[in-house]
């Protein structure tokens, strides 16, 4: 699902979530999409003083100050955040969709599976 890798790349760029953003970039070095693996190239590139896309690092990092300022709190990293729920194997995803389960309330009850990006994407992935 790289388009799903691509939207968090990008969301945790532009809400400064830099730690989830580096380990997110380490585990995509060998996700089979291209495409993928070159946005992340280019963003940690960015976050090692450099432009994105040719713009400017000064100016991505106003838009990031920007984002931050304007974003819920809850959305913001900080050095203490833990993961507070078990990541559900894909396994187990597929026997409770299979189960005709609530997709929706799966999500609900797992809330902290996409902070693992990518090792466990595949709940929201698999319900999306």
């Amino acid at each position: 699902m790289p388009w799903l890798a691509n939207y968090w790349l990008l969301a945790h760029l532009y809400l400064g979530n830099h730690d989830t953003l580096g380990a997110l970039i380490d585990g995509l070095s060998k996700f089979p999409a291209k495409a993928t693996r070159q946005l992340a190239k280019e963003i940690k590139s960015f976050l090692d003083g450099g432009e994105l896309f040719g713009v400017s690092h000064d100016e991505v990092d106003e838009l990031i100050q920007t984002g931050r300022k304007n974003c819920p709190e809850t959305h913001r990293e900080s050095a203490s955040v833990q993961k507070t729920t078990p990541a559900m194997s894909q396994a187990e995803v597929k026997k409770r969709l299979k189960a005709r389960e609530d997709p929706e309330k799966l999500i609900q009850s797992y809330p902290d599976d996409v902070a693992l990006l990518p090792q466990s994407w595949d709940l929201h992935g698999s319900l999306l």
